[in-house]
């Protein structure tokens, strides 16, 4: 797994979640995955990077993290 910066043992900083974005691959983005699943407070974090950043050059992975974001959001709250 890639060393992201601003990553400790127990949380996802904001700039950590943009990091493994950005630069990570398919186990960091499984990790982060896996953790958005029992943390809402992680969707909300990812959901705020991801729209923040739709008109970046690496645009499709932001786009992809808004949508899985706000579904499970969206799921959590029914």
């Amino acid at each position: 797994m890639m060393s992201h910066r601003h990553i400790n043992d127990t949380t996802y900083t904001l700039p950590a979640i943009d990091s493994i974005i950005e630069h990570g691959d398919r186990p960091d983005w499984a990790a982060l995955q896996i953790a958005m699943r029992s943390d809402p407070e992680l969707c909300r974090k990812v959901f705020n990077i991801a729209c923040h950043n739709l008109d970046h050059p690496y645009t499709i992975r932001y786009h992809y993290w808004y949508h899985f974001a706000k579904e499970r959001l969206e799921n959590g709250k029914k």
